[in-house]
C-alpha cells in the first residue's frame, strides 16, 4: 500500500454504530473509531508496539486494537476516555512514524539490491564482451 506512504492514517471520528456496552461484561464499554484508511499489517503492528510500550510505562490505559479501518477501544463505562483519545492520537501519530520509516528503509534495500543485480549483470556482460570467438 504506498498509497499510504503518502497519506498518513489518522483517525477521523467516533463510529457510534461500532460502539456499544460489552454483552458480555455491562461494565464494560467498546468505542469503535473510524480510521482514514485501512492500515497495513505493518502499519498496525507499530501501532500496537506503540500502545504497549505506553502501558508498560506506568499508565492505565485500556486495551486497544485495530479491526480493518476501525480501532477500538475496550474500557470501564464509566472511565472517562478523552485522555484515552489523546494517547491513541498520538500513537497512531507514532505508528505513521514508524511505518514511514520502515518503508524507506524497505526502499532502500531494494535500491542496494537492484543495484547488485545491475553490477553483477555488468560484470558478466565486460568479462563476456572481452571473448574473441
Amino acid at each position: 500500500m504506498s498509497e499510504s506512504l503518502l497519506n498518513k492514517i489518522s483517525i477521523t471520528g467516533v463510529n457510534e454504530s461500532q460502539s456499544h456496552q460489552d454483552l458480555n461484561d455491562p461494565e464494560k464499554c467498546i468505542y469503535a473509531f473510524n480510521l482514514s484508511l485501512i492500515p497495513p499489517s505493518e502499519w498496525v503492528r507499530g501501532f500496537n508496539e506503540a500502545w504497549r510500550r505506553r502501558r508498560q510505562s506506568g499508565m492505565s490505559l485500556p486495551d486497544a486494537d485495530i479491526q480493518g479501518q476501525l480501532l477500538k477501544l475496550y474500557c470501564r463505562c464509566e472511565q472517562e476516555i478523552d485522555l484515552f483519545v489523546d494517547n491513541l492520537i498520538l500513537d497512531v501519530e507514532m505508528a505513521n512514524q514508524t511505518y514511514q520509516e520502515l518503508r524507506a528503509q524497505k526502499a532502500q534495500e531494494q535500491t542496494q539490491e537492484a543495484e547488485k543485480k545491475d553490477q553483477s549483470k555488468q560484470l558478466i556482460k565486460d568479462r563476456l564482451g572481452k571473448l574473441k570467438f
